[in-house]
């Protein structure tokens, strides 16, 4: 008959595995918020993407994502305390910054602005020169206005000479011809114009010299010094979720689709496609900030009369957390 091998564990040594495996077990993860820019919607792909994919909680992080919106303001959520990371557009940070709030950048999701300018095809408006003896759709004290009059400041063009109206959201005013070319992203309006069954032509600020950062991850300095791994743990995750829906744009729209309120599909295809264009740009890793953007954009605020000083651009952003 085969004898059995039996393996004697000292009974210490199996009170220490016992222990160990319901230690492991019962880790508690680290509750943790972000409150988005915007609505649910495939400009945020990533974070659903890392949700879906557990990829938080490898970190140790059970996440919250939190919509954005005009009632949830991202940057006033994070300094209250209600979230602890948010996302916003680079110039809203630098002028929150400016006036002394406790926040910084700590991963640029956007390296190029989703901010476009667009006109009926039919109207043969094709570059920021055709503006002149146009009405001009803006929206003061916003990103698009921001990057049009720096734009324009760049090419000598005389705002003087342009009809400029104020709009909102009716792109009807585009349609029926009020408003020649029209402020709004790229990742949005001109498909919502198409689906309406317009041609549209598109006129970029980088084309024109004008970047900006855009979907900034951010948190205050507060819980940057006192809980660093979180913060290290969240950017891996976000980012790692956006790796993973760049290579995978179907199944992220699948897994997206299950955060948005705008069940029109094609249209999250659309600005999925649209957005990877502007995170996935080559020039850096995913995430990583420039120095040179930075003062770029600093720049664009103060000849916007923005802000009127200079702020140090340690306290805007690290890329420690990337790196």
């Amino acid at each position: 008959m085969k004898k059995k091998l039996i393996v004697l564990i000292p009974i210490g040594l199996m009170l220490v595995l016992l222990i160990s495996g319901c230690i492991e077990e019962s880790k508690e993860l680290n509750d943790v918020s972000v409150n988005l820019k915007w609505l649910h919607q495939a400009q945020f792909a990533g974070n659903y993407v890392a949700e879906a994919k557990g990829y938080y909680k490898d970190e140790g992080i059970n996440i919250s994502i939190l919509r954005g919106g005009v009632d949830s303001p991202a940057i006033a959520r994070v300094l209250s305390g209600e979230a602890d990371f948010g996302i916003a557009g680079a110039d809203d940070l630098i002028v929150s910054i400016d006036n002394g709030e406790p926040i910084k950048a700590i991963a640029a999701i956007y390296k190029l602005s989703p901010v476009i300018y667009f006109s009926l095809s039919e109207s043969n408006i094709t570059t920021p020169y055709d503006f002149v003896n146009k009405t001009i759709g803006v929206k003061p004290g916003t990103g698009t206005d921001y990057s049009y009059i720096a734009m324009l400041g760049k090419l000598n063009i005389n705002r003087s000479e342009i009809t400029e109206v104020d709009v909102g959201y009716d792109l009807s005013l585009l349609y029926n011809g009020d408003v020649a070319v029209w402020p709004g992203f790229r990742i949005n309006e001109p498909h919502v114009a198409e689906q309406a069954g317009y041609n549209v032509s598109l006129i970029r600020p980088e084309d024109w010299g004008v970047i900006m950062y855009a979907d900034v991850l951010f948190t205050t300095l507060d819980f940057i010094d006192e809980n660093p791994e979180i913060v290290e743990g969240f950017v891996k995750a976000t980012l790692k979720g956006w790796e993973y829906a760049i290579e995978n744009e179907e199944e992220t729209i699948d897994i997206t689709m299950n955060y948005v309120e705008d069940d029109n599909r094609e249209h999250q295809e659309f600005m999925l496609s649209e957005s990877i264009s502007l995170i996935h740009t080559g020039t850096s890793k995913l995430g990583y900030m420039k120095q040179e953007i930075w003062e770029s954009i600093i720049n664009i605020l103060i000849l916007n009369e923005v802000i009127s000083t200079e702020p140090s651009i340690e306290s805007i952003y690290t890329n420690e957390f990337i790196e």
